[in-house]
């Protein structure tokens, strides 16, 4: 079985992705597979980090983040090949301060799908998706999605504590060349990746 929420500003279950993750936590643990459908009414913006942790998901009792129809950038009538909200579900960070993650994934069977995700903080050091603690190693899927910075001060688009994500068909792109894409606690990147 699956059960689907609706994220967005207009007429939606929740309106972030935090009150959707909060919403989790109240039917913890899982006993089937949860979607969190996001809708492109306004840019998802400055919002709380959504915390994935203590939701006990499994192979079969998983956590999936994606557009709802039509609401994507894969869905757009142009090709889109850099952070465009206007074309899809857009979560963009240009407030917040040292070391915040935008996304934060401490439990495995997580799966992001189809979203943009961009770090326009000049001065916060802000990382996009944070995976894993040093308590295990979590595996999750990122899948199509655009994640990117437009400042000099990212710490990473993607930073792993002993995580191991699946990438595929994920788009990386970093503004400034000097900047981390990626970043792991342990130093180098510490599993492998498929783009």
């Amino acid at each position: 079985m699956t059960t689907t929420k609706t994220i967005g500003s207009t007429g939606r279950d929740y309106t972030t992705l935090a009150l959707y993750e909060a919403y989790l936590d109240t039917v913890s643990p899982l006993t089937d597979d949860h979607v969190g459908e996001m809708y492109n009414d306004t840019e998802f913006l400055n919002h709380a980090t959504p915390v994935f942790a203590g939701h006990t998901t499994t192979g079969t009792n998983t956590i999936t983040i994606r557009p709802a129809t039509g609401e994507g950038f894969r869905d757009a009538a142009s090709p889109v090949l850099r952070y465009d909200q206007s074309k899809g579900v857009g979560i963009r960070q240009t407030t917040g301060g040292s070391f915040k993650n935008m996304i934060y994934i401490l439990e495995s069977n997580v799966t992001l799908f189809g979203l943009q995700i961009n770090i326009d903080e000049p001065a916060g050091y802000i990382r996009g998706i944070a995976i894993g603690d040093n308590s295990a190693n979590i595996t999750t899927v990122i899948d199509s999605c655009i994640i990117s910075s437009e400042d000099n001060h990212n710490n990473g688009l993607l930073s792993l504590i002993r995580g191991r994500p699946t990438c595929i068909n994920t788009l990386f792109e970093n503004a400034e060349a000097n900047e981390n894409m990626f970043r792991s606690a342990g130093g180098g990147f510490p599993h492998p990746i498929a783009f």
